[in-house]
């Protein structure tokens, strides 16, 4: 998620199915490509396209045209138009070598296609976090570099100065936000309840605290049966009393509203990544160190939880593909932490040993992070708290859960009990609906 483009990056994880292979290329993606006799130039297609993102790959491929020879051209795009792009090259015949990818069900598509290079043996040369490789039949195809965690961000300045805790339980969440809530501009949080990605991402994490689960084993839709139901209804029902303390709009706000509102201190409240807190620190804001971070509760307080997210490289079968997995295998040995260390927050490290790294440690925005950076490592290597989203819900990682992710049948609960009013308990009859007719279609 990039909040200095918006309205670009952050459209994560949609848009699979209106956009299928087949649609945007009118063929598979097992095109055939020209095979050149000495390729002298690796494609690479990005989707991070912040400036010091973009001033750190002029430098990578600079240094390995010096070492080898190989010009390394970077296109730089929103994630969603690098889909489009990779599509359109692949109907070319002439792939993209490296691609940056956020969605695994169009990482699964291009397996299905036989359209990737195994990436196993990069993978295998470092320590991981907790379900990040997602590996297809033995082999993983991708080389993560970020979890893009949606986490619960909060003014611990106002917690410190009011002798609030981060609450467990939603009845203290509550009482947290009506107390930050006061009638003249200042709301206690903002969560988005609007079609797409961003209620997708940033609010769904109430429900897995709560225990929800969408789909069984084969893919039969869970949330209205005898044990969810009474779940789903109670994160519906507390969103409602929570709108009492957010502010007017949220039915059209998206990703950046949160962020925005959090930075300029009108809620105490949002989720994102910690790009919130990068903000204040590259900026040098006012808010520098007032956001703290922590988990989303729970009714009963047991558990708490955040959003899945992951961000990572592709490698294609492409005319390159040899000197694409080189360029790889030098790129996460000597400069896959410079890329990390553009954002070393926002990219938040999904390689373990990132974390214990001195050149991590010494950066000034870690440096002045330690309880904040502390808190991301305890989600990647494993803790109480729950990780799930609705795009790796299910059995297995593939088009079932993007179908359910594209439904936006999670947004409409919460636009009907939060803006209509409807019974919590019609709410879910509507979204198990709306996820049965996606998955069947």
């Amino acid at each position: 998620m990039n909040p200095e483009q918006p309205a670009a990056t952050p459209t994560i994880r949609r848009d699979l199915l209106k956009r299928t292979l087949v649609a945007a290329t009118g063929t598979t993606l097992a095109a055939p490509f020209v095979h050149a006799q000495a390729p002298k130039k690796i494609r690479i297609l990005n989707a991070e396209t912040q400036a010091l993102v973009l001033a750190e790959w002029k430098k990578i491929g600079e240094e390995y045209k010096n070492l080898t020879g190989i010009e390394v051209e970077v296109d730089s795009n929103s994630l969603d138009e690098c889909w489009l792009k990779l599509l359109a090259s692949m109907r070319a015949g002439n792939p993209y070598d490296v691609v940056t990818e956020g969605f695994l069900a169009h990482v699964t598509e291009l397996v299905e296609q036989k359209a990737l290079m195994p990436l196993t043996q990069l993978t295998n040369k470092h320590k991981w976090g907790r379900n990040i490789l997602f590996p297809i039949n033995g082999e993983v195809y991708w080389y993560p570099y970020d979890y893009n965690f949606s986490i619960l961000h909060y003014r611990k300045d106002i917690y410190a100065e009011r002798g609030f805790k981060p609450a467990r339980k939603h009845k203290d969440f509550i009482d947290i936000n009506r107390a930050m809530t006061d009638g003249q501009g200042k709301f206690g949080s903002l969560f988005p309840i609007s079609n797409g990605g961003a209620t997708s991402w940033i609010t769904s994490p109430f429900f897995w605290a709560e225990g929800v689960r969408i789909f069984d084993d084969k893919w039969n839709v869970l949330i209205d049966n005898a044990d969810m139901k009474p779940r789903v209804i109670a994160v519906l029902d507390f969103m409602a009393e929570l709108n009492k303390s957010m502010p007017p709009g949220i039915g059209q706000a998206q990703y950046i509203e949160g962020l925005q509102a959090i930075l300029s201190g009108n809620v105490g409240h949002a989720g994102f990544t910690p790009a919130i807190i990068e903000v204040p620190l590259r900026d040098k804001t006012p808010m520098v160190g007032k956001i703290g971070l922590t988990t989303y509760p729970s009714s009963d307080g047991k558990q708490t939880a955040v959003n899945h997210g992951y961000d990572g490289f592709m490698v294609t079968k492409s005319r390159n593909s040899d000197e694409a997995m080189k360029f790889m295998e030098w790129f996460t040995q000597n400069r896959y932490i410079d890329f990390i260390l553009t954002r070393p927050l926002h990219f938040q490290p999904a390689r373990l040993d990132i974390y214990d790294d001195a050149k991590y440690k010494a950066h000034p925005w870690v440096q002045a992070s330690p309880d904040e950076v502390k808190f991301m490592r305890s989600l990647a290597e494993g803790s109480d708290v729950v990780v799930r989203s609705i795009d790796t819900e299910g059995p297995s990682i593939g088009k079932q859960s993007a179908k359910a992710f594209e439904s936006w049948a999670f947004p409409r609960m919460l636009q009907e009990r939060l803006l209509r009013n409807t019974p919590a308990a019609q709410c879910v009859d509507i979204g198990a609906k709306m996820l049965r007719q996606a998955v069947a279609s």
